[in-house]
């Protein structure tokens, strides 16, 4: 079932790129468009790198700051555990003060008369009950100074956290996301580097087999990274105002065939091209209106023929017809009109359409 529907995107995708391929293979710009799409994808994973890179030394920094923060606020809890002892310390000796006091005035023979002496000692104690109040009070306004400054520090430490936590899922994105794509990347470029020498090695095979035809000028043949080109002169399988394949294209087309039968993990598409010359003859006019439905039938006519003669297997055969609006040559010419009627016959590995696929998912 799931190689069902990738064969179904393939082939949904397929038609998408045969309406692109001609004109990106025949002007020889498919290298430059695979080459842009890798150093992009290139970019990519270094951009995804350094990003990476980057947040990990700004997580870090955080972690040491956190530490750091850390080590402030365990300094400051040992100080505010200091100072509380200290006045624990002191309103023991305000009370001992105060009993000491009682003590004095009990001393006295009458408690209505306290003798200077006694006096003298009780405001003695009294001065030393107000300089240690003091202190405490010192010590307390320092207690809650530190209470103030690790309220804030602590605060500073849940954000710290918090940051530390989102860049931790940042990196740990950043590092799933670079894995794919150096992943992608590398499918990519062992797809492209697999596709070069299949491609290499078909067009050794189709020059061995339509020498004649390349040589005399019946077929074009161009090579792009992403597959190849068979460019048939229409004149040569047509004959004028026909969508019948004449005997000299038969030829041609038997040789094709067996090309087409080697490549099984090929893709094939009919493409058919018309000049900008209109329809002229009423006979042929009411039949084909315009070169879209000639263009177009002479495409199914050739894609007929590679199933019923060539034993092609229809589900590797898409045909269709472009009528003039692709012209590899000007239209104001005898010869240039010659060369825009032709047949396309696009030779497209299905390892290419994956690679285009993935090189789709990295972007």
């Amino acid at each position: 079932m799931k190689q069902k529907q990738l064969k179904s995107v393939y082939f949904v995708f397929f038609l998408v790129m045969l309406l692109l391929l001609p004109a990106v293979l025949i002007h020889a710009s498919g290298d430059k468009e695979c080459q842009a799409d890798l150093e992009k994808c290139n970019q990519q994973v270094e951009s995804a790198e350094s990003e990476s890179s980057q947040l990990k030394s700004e997580n870090s920094q955080l972690k040491s700051d956190k530490e750091s923060l850390k080590s402030t606020i365990d300094t400051l809890e040992s100080e505010k555990a200091d100072l509380q002892s200290k006045i624990a310390q002191l309103e023991s000796k305000i009370a001992q003060k105060d009993k000491e006091i009682e003590n004095l005035l009990a001393e006295a023979p009458d408690p209505m008369i306290v003798t200077r002496t006694i006096e003298e000692k009780i405001q003695e104690k009294e001065a030393e009950i107000i300089e240690l109040r003091m202190e405490k009070d010192e010590l307390e306004t320092s207690v809650r100074e530190i209470n103030q400054e690790l309220a804030q520090l602590k605060s500073e430490n849940r954000t710290i956290k918090a940051k530390n936590e989102s860049l931790t899922n940042q990196v740990k994105g950043l590092t799933d996301e670079n894995e794919e794509l150096l992943t992608a990347l590398e499918v990519y470029e062992g797809i492209q580097r697999e596709t070069i020498e299949l491609i290499d090695i078909v067009l050794e095979r189709i020059n061995e087999l339509l020498y004649e035809e390349i040589r005399d000028g019946k077929v074009r043949v161009f090579k792009g990274t992403l597959g190849i080109v068979l460019d048939v002169v229409s004149e040569h399988m047509f004959n004028v105002g026909s969508v019948e394949i004449n005997p000299g294209g038969k030829t041609i087309l038997s040789k094709i065939g067996i090309l087409l039968s080697e490549l099984d993990g090929y893709l094939i598409g009919v493409i058919g091209n018309a000049d900008n010359k209109p329809i002229v003859s009423p006979a042929l006019k009411k039949k084909y209106p315009t070169n879209w439905e000639l263009s177009a039938a002479r495409g199914a006519s050739v894609v007929r023929y590679f199933i019923d003669v060539s034993n092609v297997r229809a589900s590797r055969l898409v045909s269709m017809g472009l009528g003039e609006f692709q012209p590899i040559d000007t239209n104001k010419t005898v010869e240039g009109r010659g060369n825009n009627r032709r047949i396309d016959i696009v030779l497209l590995p299905i390892d290419v359409i994956a690679a285009v696929v993935i090189g789709a998912e990295i972007k």
